[in-house]
């Protein structure tokens, strides 16, 4: 089975909120540093959207105040 913010109507809601977050956010939300938006995958380096607590644990799969960049 897909984890909730992989399909169905989750992912929506992440999608939109991860463009949100990545045009809004310029810091790391775990190492504080700046984000280069201009970096692609799969640089390691190239901005993602992290769950703050994991949807494993209990977190929302698609709730901004969950997300981080």
């Amino acid at each position: 089975m897909a984890r909730a913010d992989r399909s169905g109507p989750h992912r929506v809601a992440f999608e939109k909120n991860k463009k949100r977050i990545i045009k809004t956010e310029n810091i790391c939300g775990i190492c504080g540093k700046p984000v280069d938006k201009r970096l692609k995958s799969p640089d390691p380096m190239s901005p993602v959207i992290d769950h703050i607590v994991p949807v494993s644990k209990g977190g929302h799969p698609s709730a901004i105040e969950n997300l981080q960049l």
